[in-house]
């Protein structure tokens, strides 16, 4: 995990970091296997009875396949019951290698519970406020930069 924070330091310098200052992306957690990375807009993250509901970025160095297409970046509009520990899905944005909308859907996905310690639960804690965001630079969007936060991955 140490090793992506500080490879994102040579990434924040691009121009394209500064485009939306109201966005403001942490790194959350890296898969074990190194596959993916997540991420959660902090900067976009409010409550609705009594749920916190916050976007989630994941990016993967080896791509999902959905059908014929494969996806090398998701955005999610999560919720999250921070009391009970259990997340659910509300919208979600897949994307291809060059950043570009496969599809987008409504999802009515049921609740469930975060296992400790997973790649769910780092967005889990930092949308919560029971863990420290490591913010990006604000405007950072892993999906924009997915080559750069690709080209980080391999190292």
């Amino acid at each position: 995990m140490i090793k992506y924070i500080l490879s994102f330091i040579l990434l924040l310098a691009s121009p394209a970091a500064f485009a939306q200052e109201r966005e403001q992306w942490a790194i959350t957690g890296a898969a074990k296997e190194g596959n993916e990375l997540t991420f959660v807009d902090v900067g976009s993250a409010y409550e609705v009875n009594g749920y916190i509901r916050a976007w989630t970025a994941s990016v993967y160095q080896r791509p999902q396949i959905m059908g014929s297409q494969d996806v090398y970046a998701d955005k999610v509009l999560m919720e999250y019951d921070c009391r009970q520990k259990r997340s659910r899905s509300l919208h979600i944005v897949v994307y291809n290698r060059a950043g570009g909308v496969i599809s987008s859907w409504e999802t009515g996905n049921g609740w469930r519970y975060i296992l400790p310690g997973s790649v769910g639960d780092g967005p889990h804690l930092v949308a919560c406020g029971k863990e420290e965001p490591r913010k990006l630079v604000a405007g950072f969007d892993p999906v924009v930069e997915l080559n750069k936060v690709l080209e980080i991955m391999k190292k």
